[in-house]
């Protein structure tokens, strides 16, 4: 009667033990009980080790006093040992501080079949007290190590003293064993892991206030397995009960690791829960109790679920080749149709790049990836060749593809694998490549072309400077009839023309070649310049009507004969280009820093479409042609470039109504003059 009222107690004490005390306490490798602080010092709990160590079963120990299951040793009357026991016990009691004993000499009883009797055992005990929340002493727990080998030793001569050391170290690393498991308490408790613990017999499960807040428990709530399985959503609850139903069996040692979703959704989130069990069995085999750890895993889930979804976007991009390669081997894991078909249809998967792809061993490609997995940081590829079996007949195709190597890590932070990203761009490189081989010809041709040109106009100045001579002699002889004295002047006046052309020609040379035209800035009145120039330009024209007006300061610095050049040719563009009965008017205007020309006509205004490239070379202002022939289109061209080197700019203005008006503007200083 005394042991079921003891085996009672024993039940209503130990229910009050937390889930992490209870796995420290199983798994402690010493030999572990706890009694009460009564007068009998009642027994509630031994570990495994301490039923193995003693040869005793739980349920001859539970619930009855420790001195009358543990009584003086029989063999030695005198002994010590117990009455040490009840010393320390009492002094744990009296101090609240742990109470480490010197070696006792406990025997113990040896079985029938090997002889019987008491076996001669020495032991460490170590005595600390459980205090309640109120700093009473709740529970004494003792910790034992069986120390009879070394003690053994000591008996020995030389022995002693490595018996000795060996002592030591048997209690240091008791010492640090328990200060280890000290450590292990408070890394579970900051870890943020939950506990729990099932007994078998009563379905009860114990479980600690992180297990309660995972499955939104309250501190209180009675929890048994049934209803911890109705905290599981319902997807989930039935692969978990058959896995728990399986180390209830025995499969993998009682052991297990399930991941589930629990039913309970504070925020409306669904939430993510890793378990881990033990399960430990009776001597006949049978399950008798339980124990685990849980831990909330949902940002892990959430970001592997990301990861996937971005995964299966990208593969079904189809201009991207799309391949996923895992660990230090590059295993592909993952590759898209454009993937596989730009690698000639061949069997990639579950196989390390360098077999699947051998062609790519020589490239530097295999150097890259192990730089992107050992640093973690992407690495991006332009127009990068590639020499691949594309057709996968073992003849290597060239190629150009834009590719992105980017590093996935895992749920602990690592790079465990490189997903790589590619385009090929091979023809629009090749296209790139011929318009460059395109251009440097074209290139090459008019650099040809513009010092033929040079050339050519350069040597035609000397033979039309001696015909200019000639017909001068000749125009001033008495003796000439009226038909040479007219053939004279024609041959004169062609050759003039002749002249203005090489000289055009020359220009558009250095232009083009020399970088632009060279101008030389002397102080200069752009009125009386302009005045001076179109009066050579009227002996030309005689029969038409020059308008020549000026307003406000013409004072600058410009090139004289570079300013002639412009002055005469948009004088005589504009006389070429009107009708012969209407005036030609010319105004230069000086305000504040900058001088104007303008040069306006009526007649056919140009043609809109070619107001855009009327100052490029062979281009004319007009599309009624030059009836005088004395044109080869370079002069707006030279006047724009002239006016550029002056720093200053010209535009045009032609329409049916207002006529044709060229407006250059300057700056009073053109860059390179004297201040």
């Amino acid at each position: 009667m005394r042991q079921k009222k003891g085996a009672e107690k024993v039940k209503r004490e130990t229910q009050e033990f937390s889930p992490e005390f209870r796995l420290l306490f199983e798994q402690s490798p010493a030999m572990t009980l706890v009694v009460l602080p009564d007068t009998d010092f009642t027994i509630v709990a031994v570990n495994d080790t301490f039923l193995r160590t003693t040869r005793t079963r739980r349920e001859d120990l539970y619930g009855r006093p420790l001195f009358d299951v543990f009584p003086d040793n029989p063999e030695d009357p005198h002994a010590t040992g117990v009455g040490n026991l009840r010393a320390s016990l009492l002094r744990v009691l009296a101090t609240k501080k742990p109470d480490t004993m010197p070696v006792q000499k406990y025997d113990i009883p040896r079985p029938e079949a090997e002889g019987g009797g008491f076996e001669e055992r020495y032991w460490s005990p170590v005595n600390t007290p459980i205090l309640s929340p109120e700093g009473e002493v709740r529970y004494l727990l003792q910790q034992v190590e069986d120390v009879t080998q070394v003690v053994r030793l000591t008996r020995h001569g030389e022995e002693d003293r490595v018996a000795l050391r060996a002592f030591r170290q048997a209690e240091a690393a008791m010492q640090a064993r328990r200060e280890s498991e000290e450590r292990l308490q408070r890394i579970v408790e900051a870890s943020g892991i939950g506990t729990w613990e099932v007994d078998l017999s009563t379905q009860e499960v114990v479980a600690d206030a992180r297990f309660r807040e995972l499955e939104g428990l309250s501190p209180d709530e009675p929890l048994t397995v049934e209803k911890a399985f109705c905290l599981i959503l319902p997807e989930d609850s039935s692969r978990i009960a058959r896995a728990y139903t399986e180390a209830l069996g025995g499969k993998d040692g009682g052991h297990y690791l399930v991941e589930y979703r629990t039913a309970y959704r504070p925020n409306g989130a669904t939430r993510w829960v890793e378990a881990r069990g033990q399960v430990r069995f009776g001597p006949d085999g049978e399950a008798v109790h339980s124990w685990g750890t849980v831990i909330d895993i949902t940002a892990r889930k959430t970001a592997e679920a990301e990861r996937e979804r971005l995964l299966e976007a990208i593969s079904t991009q189809p201009a991207l080749g799309v391949a996923l390669f895992q660990g230090p081997d590059f295993i592909i894991q993952m590759a898209n149709p454009l993937y596989l078909a730009l690698a000639g249809h061949r069997d990639l998967l579950g196989k390390p790049l360098l077999e699947a792809l051998p062609e790519v061993r020589e490239q530097g490609f295999v150097e890259i990836l192990d730089q992107v997995m050992r640093t973690g940081e992407p690495y991006i590829g332009r127009q990068v060749p590639i020499r691949w079996d594309r057709y996968a007949d073992g003849k290597l195709d060239e190629g150009y593809f834009h590719f992105i190597y980017q590093p996935v890590r895992g749920s602990d932070g690592r790079v465990e694998a490189v997903l790589t990203l590619g385009q090929e761009v091979t023809d629009v490189v090749r296209a790139r490549q011929e318009a460059e081989r395109f251009a440097q010809v074209q290139r090459e041709r008019s650099d040809f072309e513009q010092q033929l040109i040079g050339i050519v106009s350069h040597d035609l100045r000397n033979p039309l400077s001696a015909i200019l001579l000639g017909t001068t002699a000749l125009a001033r002889r008495e003796d000439l009839d009226a038909r040479s004295t007219k053939a004279v002047m024609r041959i004169q006046s062609s050759a003039e023309r002749a002249v203005r052309m090489v000289k055009d020609l020359l220009d558009f040379t250095q232009a083009r070649l020399g970088g632009g035209i060279p101008v030389v800035p002397r102080p200069l009145d752009l009125h009386a310049l302009t005045r001076l120039v179109l009066e050579e330009v009227q002996a030309n024209f005689p029969e038409r009507d020059l308008v020549v007006t000026a307003r406000g300061n013409g004072q600058g610095a410009w090139d004289a004969d570079r300013m002639a050049q412009v002055v005469t040719n948009l004088a005589s563009n504009a006389l070429k280009y009107s009708p012969p009965d209407t005036p030609v008017s010319v105004r230069t205007r000086g305000d504040g820093d900058q001088v104007e020309l303008e040069v306006h006509n009526r007649g056919t205004p140009i043609p809109p479409e070619a107001l855009g490239r009327l100052f490029q070379p062979m281009q004319r202002a007009s599309s009624q042609g030059d009836t005088t022939g004395r044109s080869v289109g370079l002069g707006l061209y030279i006047v724009e470039r002239i006016v550029q080197a002056h720093g200053g700019t010209i535009d045009v203005k032609s329409t049916e109504s207002e006529g044709t008006t060229f407006t250059v503007r300057l700056p009073r200083l053109a860059p390179g003059s004297a201040a």
